[in-house]
């Protein structure tokens, strides 16, 4: 009786250092695969493209003037470009930071 005791209190210490102790990712999502049967890795891993829409340097936003007065406004059109490019990445669920 003593030995099971021993060894249910052993196991259960082992468990609980499982639990304690953090899981890289790799490892973490081949246990998803395994259980599951579905590619986690496949899905989570590759590399993905993020695409950004850059405002129109047409735009009136970024001129000012009529005619032959017009001018065009480059630090308007670079933070506009600065928060296209932030916001895709929020989006994407990713921090990306301009500077």
């Amino acid at each position: 009786m003593e030995e099971a005791y021993n060894e249910a209190r052993q196991r259960i210490a082992e468990l609980e250092q499982q639990l304690i102790k953090p899981l890289p990712i790799g490892e973490l999502l081949q246990r998803l695969e395994d259980q599951t049967g579905d590619p986690w890795s496949e899905k989570y891993l590759e590399p993905r493209q993020l695409c950004v829409k850059l405002p129109d340097t047409s735009s009136k936003a970024f001129w000012s003037g009529i005619g032959k007065t017009e001018q065009f406004h480059p630090e308007t059109y670079k933070r506009w470009v600065k928060e296209a490019i932030e916001r895709a990445g929020t989006i994407a669920g990713l921090k990306i930071e301009v500077k």
